[in-house]
């Protein structure tokens, strides 16, 4: 099994506006550097279809290496759960958007 990391999902809290400028920053960066990104539906539609691929939260977990989560500690916990049926083993990097977050300690 290979440890590599080739396919990043990228999980936005519904309408999380601020998130937008975020989404397209992140996309950039990753690309480059060999990264595909594959949005969940929702966080693609508020980046404006960036081209990037999306998928359902439900299927993302079995498309992608990473999850990167804006938003706050229920949007964390709701991929969280996503990923534990899917029955694999992702990392989640949390980024809080909010005032508040225990799970998400990341600031932009």
């Amino acid at each position: 099994m290979s440890s590599a990391i080739t396919h990043v999902g990228v999980v936005a809290k519904q309408r999380l506006e601020p998130a937008i400028e975020t989404l397209t920053t992140l996309a950039a960066w990753l690309g480059p550097r060999g990264l595909d990104v594959i949005y969940d539906l929702d966080t693609a539609a508020l980046a404006g279809g960036t081209g990037s691929p999306a998928a359902t939260r439900e299927t993302l977990p079995g498309l992608v290496d990473l999850i990167v989560v804006l938003g706050g500690d229920g949007t964390l916990l709701s991929v969280a759960g996503r990923i534990a049926q899917s029955g694999r083993d992702i990392p989640i990097l949390g980024v809080n958007f909010g005032s508040l977050g225990f799970l998400t300690e990341i600031r932009i």
